[in-house]
């Protein structure tokens, strides 16, 4: 049985929300979402997973990990956002490249973020296409 828990989803989507717009936070919501994803898609590959996001959890997350992320709260909800004086790469190594690399390849697979992130994704879309159309024609007449 494969457990996935606040210390596996949390910094995973924010580093694949870092690839799609630079964010470096997660809401919660959004973090278990992605883990719900997860889970599915490791089931697919024969992986038994259970997914563990209960509040005592994200406090041993806060503990352990307080030198990479700090809890924020957003309207009704919470999530985790990289500490000021850390870069996404400073937690590749820790929490992405130690996992197994036929589960990390579930991590950051096209479908699981497009699952997960469709909204930020449509939204990054949508900007790249007003971009296009703002930019000024550079060619001579």
């Amino acid at each position: 049985m494969l457990y996935l828990t606040v210390d596996d989803i949390v910094p995973n989507a924010i580093i694949e929300l870092n690839k799609i717009d630079g964010s470096r936070e997660v809401i919660i919501d959004d973090a278990k979402i992605y883990g719900e994803e997860l889970a599915k898609h490791l089931g697919k590959r024969g992986y038994y997973t259970l997914l563990k996001l209960n509040p005592s959890l994200t406090e041993s997350f806060e503990v352990k990990y307080g030198d990479f992320f700090q809890k924020y709260y957003q309207n009704d909800s919470y999530g985790y956002k990289l500490q000021e004086n850390k870069e996404i790469q400073d937690i590749i190594p820790i929490f992405r490249e130690s996992i197994n690399k036929e589960i990390r390849d579930i991590f950051d697979s096209e479908e699981v973020i497009e699952n997960s992130f469709k909204e930020r994704i449509t939204i990054k879309k949508e900007h790249q296409i007003k971009m296009k159309v703002l930019k000024p024609n550079n060619e001579k007449r």
